[in-house]
């Protein structure tokens, strides 16, 4: 087919899926048209979120080279929360025993969100891999203070307080351990209170 008449197909099919939404869904839709059409007219211009489906695919598949590869792409495609590619990057980092990459991703999603504790508690976990327990124990209590603003995931206040009990413990301190285990139960309660 002539390139000329695809073009004016896509053009008609555009504006029509346009016209389409518009009516259907309304002007003030949360669904981004504008997106869909830029898709659908330029297939080299792809959405950031494709690249994420893609990347978690493959990061579930253990193909963690390539996983980092495309949520590389999704950033240069400017996704919404370039703080949460961030800390996916970061998994595959440590899947792959990069923990210099790793920490590097989770200093990047800190510096664009300083508030979402499920990043400083991962790079906790850098910190831990690498046998540096003043930063790791820092991370930690730094993901707990964090505690009352929205995260990832909130389980990370638990599994926060969960390591500290057991940094504790191992330190021979088995009071500071079991306070930390009684506010790890505290938390995860209040955490399955509010899910109902």
């Amino acid at each position: 087919m002539d390139k000329k008449i695809l073009d004016l197909l896509i053009l008609v099919l555009s504006v029509f899926l346009l016209s389409y939404g518009y009516n259907h869904y309304g002007k003030n839709s949360d669904v981004d048209f504008k997106n869909i059409i830029d898709t659908v007219v330029n297939q080299n211009n792809k959405p950031a979120s494709y690249y994420i489906s893609l990347a978690k695919e493959a990061y579930f598949s253990g193909d963690y080279q390539k996983a980092i590869d495309l949520w590389n792409q999704s950033l240069d495609a400017k996704p919404f929360h370039p703080d949460l590619i961030y800390h996916d990057l970061g998994l595959c980092y440590i899947q792959l025993k990069n923990y210099d990459k790793a920490l590097e991703s989770y200093n990047k999603a800190i510096e664009i969100n300083p508030n979402d504790l499920a990043f400083y508690y991962m790079r906790a976990i850098v910190y831990y891999y690498i046998n540096n327990t003043k930063e790791y124990i820092a991370n930690l209590e730094k993901a707990i203070s964090l505690r009352d603003k929205p995260s990832v995931n909130q389980n990370n206040v638990v599994y926060s307080y969960k390591r500290l009990a057991k940094f504790e413990k191992n330190s021979g301190n088995d009071k500071k351990a079991n306070e930390y285990n009684a506010l790890a139960d505290e938390y995860s309660a209040k955490l399955n209170k509010s899910k109902y």
